[in-house]
């Protein structure tokens, strides 16, 4: 009889949850005050708030998502605080489906079809953005250490 090599599934990484958790509370709560700051828009006037909070939330995610990977490599913490922990509390989706779903039901088609093409394209703009600066402080770092 053969017997299994696999080791058996781990359960989730409890520091790492708490991480997640940590980071996810200072995200939501900076969400919140970016909120309150700037009223939230009545439709159909544009939604610059939410848009500029995805924008950075794409940026930066690439930003420590590469960081993560060559700069602070080694660094567990790093991408379950800030990436999936702050930056999935900061930023919002369902934010920018019920406003551009808002948009067209009142029928400000343009304004609509505005904020959807600037938040995906902005935010593949600001990803790779975020990612080249990162490669960029890596390349730094590692040219001054020669």
């Amino acid at each position: 009889m053969k017997t299994s090599t696999r080791s058996p599934r781990a359960g989730p990484n409890l520091v790492s949850v708490g991480y997640v958790y940590v980071g996810g509370g200072v995200g939501a709560s900076l969400r919140y005050l970016f909120d309150t700051w700037w009223a939230p828009p009545t439709p159909p006037e544009f939604p610059w708030v939410t848009l500029l909070i995805n924008l950075t939330g794409a940026f930066v995610l690439a930003f420590v998502t590469v960081l993560a990977s060559t700069a602070l490599r080694g660094r567990r913490w790093l991408s379950p605080l800030i990436g999936t922990g702050l930056v999935g509390g900061f930023t919002t989706w369902p934010t920018f489906i019920i406003q551009s779903n808002q948009l067209l039901g009142d029928t400000e088609f343009a304004v609509s079809i505005g904020y959807m093409f600037a938040s995906l394209m902005g935010g593949l703009c600001t990803a790779l953005a975020g990612r080249s600066l990162a490669f960029a402080y890596d390349d730094m770092r590692c040219a001054g250490q020669d």
